[in-house]
């Protein structure tokens, strides 16, 4: 079923509920009446939007958001829609006896998302046991194997514009479905005991690198719990998550990001990429 809206406010959509009116909004879980509806236009694909802050107050473009959550299961692979979350992909297959997503489930995002970040968390990446991804590009369906994903730390090549991820195949590995659940339930207990937030979040705001722990040096530098606004702040229990009231202004966040960026710079002496996507007027950052 399609569902199209005009002139709709995207905080509506936003995890964060932050962000004005788009021209065109558009869901749908069926995946040929997608391609029928996308076809010859131009668009930005969008999931959970947990990793994504929309930092305008129109924008003209078409935004669409596939919501098809089926799984579909073989002898060694499976191949998940990209609407599904990761918690209930977890669900679905820890029912299945199926390890390799216990600690990617307290992650709060679709797997489209997921494998368009390359989402990690300790020692679980989503593209471990990826195969290959249906995508619809170019106005058609194309297979795109894992080795073409330019895939690293927490990023692909994935992140462009009229690119829609329609699932992926992933290898299946048998383990416990008891030890698939205390996986998640230690797991899930770290992120409340370290992440617990009364405010919303993005999640870390700029990548680690090989040389810095960035939530560290934003400690070191007395950033922890620094207040930029009424409703946006640096949290107090991580200094690489940004906290933000529901419907605060997109400018302040952003705002926010740049001064962090410049402190960085000046302290590093090098530029630190964002992990969390920007969407301004024009499109994508």
């Amino acid at each position: 079923m399609i569902k199209i809206y005009h002139n709709y406010s995207i905080s509506k959509k936003s995890y964060i509920h932050v962000g004005g009116r788009v021209k065109t909004y558009c869901e749908c879980d069926d995946l040929y009446e997608s391609i029928k509806y996308l076809k010859n236009k131009n668009f930005i694909s969008i999931g959970n939007t947990s990793k994504i802050l929309f930092n305008f107050s129109y924008c003209s473009k078409l935004f669409f958001c596939f919501t098809n959550k089926k799984i579909v299961f073989f002898k060694d692979v499976f191949f998940a829609y990209s609407g599904i979350s990761l918690y209930e992909l977890y669900f679905r297959l820890k029912n299945k006896n199926i390890t390799g997503f216990s600690l990617l489930a307290t992650i709060p995002g679709f797997l489209g998302g997921s494998i368009v970040n390359n989402s990690s968390f300790k020692e679980q990446c989503i593209s471990d046991l990826l195969i290959k991804i249906l995508v619809f590009q170019d106005n058609k369906l194309i297979f795109l194997s894992k080795e073409e994903l330019n895939l690293s730390y927490r990023n692909s090549s994935l992140k462009k514009d009229n690119l829609l991820i329609i699932g992926g195949y992933f290898k299946i590995i048998k383990g416990s479905k008891e030890n698939i659940k205390k996986e998640f339930l230690l797991a899930n207990k770290y992120r409340l005991e370290k992440q617990k937030f009364t405010f919303n979040s993005l999640g870390s705001t700029f990548k680690n690198t090989e040389k810095y722990q960035i939530g560290k040096i934003l400690d070191n530098l007395s950033l922890k719990g620094y207040i930029f606004s009424k409703s946006v702040k640096v949290s107090p229990l991580h200094a690489n998550f940004i906290l933000i009231k529901p419907y605060s202004s997109s400018k302040d966040v952003n705002n926010l990001i740049k001064f962090l960026e410049k402190v960085l710079y000046n302290y590093l002496g090098e530029k630190i990429s964002k992990e969390i996507q920007i969407i301004n007027k024009d499109g994508r950052e």
